[in-house]
């Protein structure tokens, strides 16, 4: 990133949308195994109770065909995808329609973290574009948030951009 010049580009690569579709293939199997009879018993989710096997099987199946069509869909269409360019900032997801922000709209870059529930996994970072509007504008798939976030503000700054 030594010639911030050109366009910038943050997109996931094809190897992340892969992993995405085998995450969610394995806990398509490991649903089926629990449809179709397992262990037999009920099984718990975590203090929420439990339910029967096939109830939590089916449930997994469906959150494993998501996941894996998700991964599918993001490697066939190269989404989501950042450009930060000279005329501003255009992000596209792989739904909706791209946004485009001139940078004399960009008013900031905040950073936030979702916390979890778990305590061996500490959240995950998101990043919002926020418009002199007052709009926050979510572009925290398309990459390292960090990184996003850097570049933001070193182009900002190049195009003497004040950002908050």
């Amino acid at each position: 990133m030594a010639n911030d010049t050109s366009p910038i580009v943050f997109k996931p690569s094809p190897g992340q949308s892969l992993g995405y579709a085998a995450v969610g293939a394995a806990i398509m199997a490991y649903g089926v195994w629990h449809a179709s009879g397992g262990q037999g018993e009920p099984v718990r989710f975590f203090h929420y109770g439990s339910v029967p096997e096939w109830v939590a099987g089916w449930t997994f199946i469906a959150l494993g065909f998501l996941l894996m069509m998700g991964g599918f869909v993001s490697g066939a269409g190269g989404c989501p995808v950042l450009t930060i360019g000279d005329s501003g900032i255009d992000f596209r997801a792989c739904r909706g329609r791209p946004i485009h922000v001139d940078w004399s709209d960009v008013a900031g870059v905040e950073m936030a973290r979702l916390p979890s529930p778990d305590v061996q996994f500490s959240g995950v970072d998101m990043i919002f574009l926020t418009t002199k509007d007052g709009r926050k504008i979510n572009i925290d798939s398309a990459g390292d948030t960090h990184a996003i976030a850097a570049a933001i503000r070193r182009v900002a700054a190049l195009r003497g951009v004040a950002l908050s």
